[in-house]
């Protein structure tokens, strides 16, 4: 973040994505898509802007993450929850933190124990864990909490950051100048095939993941299985 050059509309305070922290007293502005940390509501100054900065017309009817239903649970380092507004009482006398860099995670310590806030929600036996189905790990709400086993967690893991290309399971093979598609599932791997475009290759990888790992499935292009239903 910092001080805008140019148009003084470019900040926070007329940007789509600013809306103040509901539940608190005093107004607290608080950004849904900062740059570089896009997912995670962060504080912010009204004053500063970044290259996410979209101009704001609706902000309260385009805004559909924070409803009547949702508040926001103050973390550390300028963070927020989202949280169901009926679990704001069971959580509010805890002081809860941030852990982690690329997934951020809200926990607190009680008696020199690490108690994640997606566990003591969704509250899973010891064998299980908890994954968070549209991938924000800091979106608290229950109806984003899913209970399964770790290799079903892994299903829905995005892959590796940093590859030659921006979709899970598709890689560039620079000999044949091709996209290749492969997939795992425990010990298998299945391949799928060389493609020159690279998004048919992606696409390709979703209908294998969707056939073998069903719901828990991480897709490139979610929209394609679900905007008919």
């Amino acid at each position: 973040m910092k001080e805008p050059k140019g148009s003084c509309l470019r900040i926070c305070q007329n940007c789509l994505f600013m809306t103040p922290a509901p539940g608190l007293q005093i107004p607290i502005p608080v950004c849904l898509n900062k740059f570089d940390q896009e997912g995670s509501p962060r504080i912010v100054q009204t004053f500063w802007t970044c290259n996410n900065f979209k101009l704001n017309d609706h902000l309260r009817k385009q805004i559909k993450q924070l409803d009547e239903n949702t508040c926001l649970i103050a973390l550390n380092k300028g963070c927020f929850a989202l949280i169901d507004k009926e679990d704001y009482p069971k959580l509010k006398n805890f002081r809860w933190k941030v852990q982690g860099s690329r997934n951020q995670y809200a926990y607190t310590a009680r008696k020199k124990k690490t108690i994640y806030m997606h566990r003591f929600l969704a509250n899973p036996s010891v064998d299980k864990v908890v994954d968070h189905i549209n991938h924000n790990t800091l979106d608290n709400r229950k109806s984003n909490l899913r209970i399964c086993t770790p290799a079903q967690n892994n299903y829905n893991a995005s892959g590796k950051k940093y590859t030659t290309s921006q979709y899970k399971g598709v890689s560039w093979i620079t000999k044949s100048k091709k996209w290749i598609v492969t997939i795992k599932q425990k010990n298998k791997k299945y391949f799928l095939g060389y493609f020159k475009d690279e998004i048919e290759a992606a696409r390709t990888y979703d209908k294998k993941a969707k056939e073998l790992f069903g719901e828990f499935a991480y897709l490139n292009f979610p929209s394609d299985y679900t905007k008919f239903s």
